[in-house]
């Protein structure tokens, strides 16, 4: 499981690299980028430079640290620069779901990065604290989210808030350690169907464009961090059961 993860997580982080490349403008994921970065086009070609490096590093086996340290520093900045707009404009939920996300990414990493005890329980609560503001963007922007379910779901709205009030609970377990594993798994869980369900059948159509293949990076990705931090402490609960 852990080498499945990782894995995955190197590969939504190639797709993002590759489509920062191919436009020359930062993912969607990172936008808005703030207006006082400069030479905006020669950064974001170095954004997604970083982001196939970090990946190459985590598919060699060799280099893994080192590339989840990179990619841990590179997600910590980009969150830094997500948290002004917050005190801008704290009751924007946009800007708390750019923020979460980001913020599942450098869940992924830290674990990856860490691989001690006191990394699983950094991660966890970075985890949970991340997905609390995903899980209430569901239910502030209800209507549109239930827009993005495939209409062969029955009862769309209440399928979207069931969701999110599913990822609000996960992320007060992880908070506070109440059977955490089973928290992460079942968020995994979610975010792969959103993945699945959502944004697979969308990169598929031939009018799939920029924001369907971001979006799909971005959640392949979320899901990959989620499922690292779940792997890894299921395993550290059953390890703990049978000491």
């Amino acid at each position: 499981m852990q080498r499945a993860s990782q894995a995955l997580f190197a590969i939504g982080l190639v797709g993002l690299g590759v489509i920062t490349l191919i436009y020359d403008d930062f993912a969607l994921v990172w936008q808005p980028v703030p207006a006082w970065i400069p030479a905006h086009q020669a950064v974001a070609y170095g954004s997604g430079i970083v982001l196939i490096l970090c990946a190459i590093g985590l598919l060699s086996g060799l280099l893994g640290a080192w590339a989840a340290g990179l990619c841990l520093v590179y997600c910590f900045l980009w969150a830094l620069l997500k948290v002004p707009p917050l005190f801008a404009k704290p009751l924007v939920e946009e800007s708390w779901l750019g923020l979460g996300e980001l913020v599942v990414v450098l869940a992924g990493a830290w674990v990856l990065f860490a691989r001690s005890r006191t990394g699983f329980r950094i991660g966890r609560l970075l985890l949970g604290a991340a997905v609390i503001p995903i899980g209430l963007a569901h239910l502030v922007y209800l209507q549109q989210t239930a827009s993005f379910i495939p209409h062969y779901f029955v009862f769309l709205p209440f399928f979207a808030a069931a969701t999110g009030v599913a990822q609000i609970l996960c992320g007060v377990c992880l908070l506070f350690s109440i059977f955490p594993g089973w928290a992460a798994s079942l968020q995994t869980l979610m975010f792969a169907a959103f993945t699945i369900f959502v944004w697979v059948p969308r990169i598929a159509s031939a009018s799939a464009g920029r924001f369907s293949w971001t979006a799909f990076f971005v959640s392949s990705t979320i899901t990959a961090a989620a499922w690292i931090v779940a792997a890894e402490l299921t395993q550290t609960t059953d390890m703990t059961t049978h000491d």
